[in-house]
């Protein structure tokens, strides 16, 4: 699932500072807003383990991921 390891990758990159992860983040929604809508469309339980990941990520970045990659309900 794309947006699983784009957190996932966010997630590990473990010497970054915030503002990295907001960058990497920022760089994902571009991607995830050039790709055709039928590949953004996830099943439940990939949006599921995609928000858990998300909640794991520190501070304001984490929130900036449920935002910007969840709060889309005409993507899913």
């Amino acid at each position: 699932m794309y947006l699983e390891m784009c957190c996932r990758q966010l997630k590990e990159m473990e010497t970054a500072t915030d503002d990295a992860y907001c960058v990497g983040i920022e760089k994902s929604m571009r991607e995830l807003m050039e790709q055709p809508r039928t590949q953004l469309i996830m099943r439940e339980e990939d949006v599921e383990s995609a928000w858990e990941i998300a909640g794991e990520l520190p501070g304001k970045c984490g929130a900036s991921v449920s935002r910007c990659h969840f709060n889309r309900p005409a993507w899913f």
